[in-house]
């Protein structure tokens, strides 16, 4: 063969090469941006269920503190959390998985259970408010239903696994 089809040859070799390693690096590129992307995407969703699950314990923690003999009680605020409290429930279920907006529920039934039957127990009755065996009762499963829901929440999210926080392990002891 002569030096001009080994020339030929070289050159269509040498373009294959070319063009499958662009090719080859485009799809690297390409799938590298796509994990990056997911990565974000996935960054973003869980840091907007962690603010979602914030805000649903806030909210509970406020209505149980209303709950109190002597804390003030303005209807339109009652409301306004009753109705926030299940917003939020809601909009955890549309983004966390179901073994979370299940607890979540827990704790907007159990907050509201404790809250509807605070707000009837008179203050001057026989029993001390704080002493009503059904209100007790009421205020612990309101608060073991919260304790459980930031064990999962604290399970999904990957925060410190295995490591209860102060509220938890105050919880544990009784």
């Amino acid at each position: 063969m002569s030096a001009a089809a080994w020339g030929l040859i070289g050159i269509l070799v040498g373009s294959l090469i070319a063009i499958t390693g662009n090719l080859l690096m485009h799809r690297l590129e390409r799938s590298e941006r796509g994990e990056r992307a997911r990565a974000e995407a996935s960054a973003r969703a869980r840091e907007e269920r962690k603010l979602a699950y914030m805000r649903l314990l806030t909210v509970a923690r406020r209505l149980r503190y209303l709950s109190r003999p002597k804390a003030s009680r303005d209807a339109d605020v009652i409301e306004a959390l009753k109705t926030e409290l299940s917003s939020i429930r809601y909009e955890i279920e549309l983004i966390a998985p179901l073994e979370i907006a299940n607890r979540a529920n827990k704790v907007r039934r159990a907050t509201l259970d404790y809250f509807n039957k605070a707000e009837k127990t008179p203050t001057g009755s026989v029993e001390p408010f704080d002493q009503s065996p059904a209100l007790k009762e009421l205020r612990r499963t309101a608060r073991t239903a919260v304790h459980e829901f930031i064990e999962s929440a604290r399970d999904e999210l990957h925060l410190a696994p295995g490591m209860p926080g102060p509220l938890l392990r105050s919880a544990r002891r009784r």
